[in-house]
């Protein structure tokens, strides 16, 4: 059981918004595997799995309880899968991994909302791999993924700092996507790597911020009576995503430096999806552009010492709100270590992180009548923006 009490003041007052919520999952799996040949291998089994997640919030205004749609939610959801796979090994170059995964889940609601709704998804997954030298290793991958659904989504919410309220939404579906997948590995030197992976996805039934009339109950009397248009998470249609991944390992002692390595990770995605509000092409919601990370650690064994440095570039996102949209970014973060091991039984560790200040800025831009006024919680950049529009 969790709670959470966030207070604010505006110009009409003092806000308080509280959360209590109580989650858990229980998992049960079962697994059996058969080898027919040293090439030929099968594998089958189940898995049955439990969630649930129940929620109360509650706003007041100047002590006054401010009603809340789907203010009270409990989501119970009950998962089976079966999945039966093979793996063919026809020389030492090639591997073949073949399967299907069926799952079945019925996700019930009560509370302000009494809904029950079952879906069955199919998720087959083809896999091959060449290996051409010891050093080289090329894998191709095509699948079909279902995503999980996060059961705070069908609560209300209000974020204080903002003054955004979300309406929980009891209608949602998890999004499918049918991943195509293409990585090529390079080993060199003693234990470098080298990773490059592209990856196209086309996803249906994405899950992003939605605007949809809801009926509150101004009066407080139990009985919804006037229509608003708020936003919250929804089904929003289609979409694409391509991603390019590139990942490095390099230990140095080829270099000279004995102990030494330098890992490189990089990420940048691009998505494009049709926003439900003015028809344009955008991202998802929420989806980091690109992710780039860089460590070097030195290992001293002679000492029983090992140091390291790293260093996050940070990352950038957009939400679509009814009337705003808010971008929040983070620049530049660094972060070290000393760590002292004399025996095996005691390690002593220093951290020294955020030593050249990062920036986070929130900038929203804010669509009205007038037109378009930006507003950032830190730096003085500007921006230029089409206006957004709704009926």
């Amino acid at each position: 059981m969790g709670t959470l009490d966030a207070t604010g003041v505006t110009s009409g007052g003092s806000q308080l918004f509280q959360v209590e919520a109580e989650a858990g999952e229980r998992i049960g799996r079962s697994v059996l595997r058969y080898s027919y040949s040293p090439e030929l291998s099968f594998e089958g089994g189940g898995e049955i799995a439990y969630n649930y997640r129940e929620q109360q919030v509650a706003l007041a205004l100047n002590g006054t309880n401010i009603p809340l749609p789907a203010s009270d939610v409990l989501v119970e959801e009950l998962r089976g899968e079966a999945f039966v796979q093979g793996t063919w090994r026809p020389s030492p170059q090639w591997t073949l991994e073949g399967g299907i995964r069926v799952e079945r889940s019925t996700i019930t609601q009560s509370g302000d909302t009494e809904r029950e709704r079952s879906f069955t998804y199919p998720k087959p997954r083809l896999v091959a791999t060449w290996s051409p030298s010891e050093d080289d290793q090329l894998r191709v991958r095509a699948e079909r993924e279902v995503g999980q659904l996060n059961f705070q989504d069908f609560a209300s919410e209000v974020n204080l700092n903002s003054g955004q309220q979300s309406t929980g939404n009891s209608e949602l579906e998890p999004d499918k996507t049918w991943v195509y997948e293409i990585a090529y590995e390079k080993r060199f030197w003693d234990g470098a790597a080298a990773v490059r992976t592209y990856r196209h996805e086309d996803i249906s039934d994405v899950v992003d911020l939605f605007p949809r009339d809801v009926m509150i109950d101004t009066n407080n009397d139990g009985i919804p009576d006037t229509p608003q248009l708020l936003v919250g998470p929804g089904n929003i249609g289609d979409c694409v995503n391509d991603t390019l991944i590139f990942n490095l390992t390099l230990p140095l002692a080829t270099l000279g430096l004995k102990g030494a390595e330098v890992k490189v990770e990089t990420q940048w995605d691009n998505s494009e999806v049709t926003d439900p509000l003015t028809g344009d092409k955008r991202r998802i919601s929420g989806q980091r552009p690109e992710d780039i990370n860089f460590s070097f650690r030195q290992d001293l064994p002679e000492y029983n010492l090992t140091f390291g440095l790293g260093w996050f570039q940070g990352w950038r996102e957009s939400y679509y709100q009814v009337d705003n949209i808010e971008n929040l970014k983070l620049r530049d973060y660094y972060h070290s270590f000393v760590e002292w091991k004399p025996d095996p039984g005691f390690t002593l560790r220093a951290e020294l992180n955020n030593f050249d200040p990062f920036s986070f800025d929130i900038q929203r831009q804010i669509y009205g009548a007038a037109g378009v006024t930006s507003s950032h919680s830190s730096g003085s950049r500007t921006s230029a923006a089409t206006r957004r529009s709704w009926a």
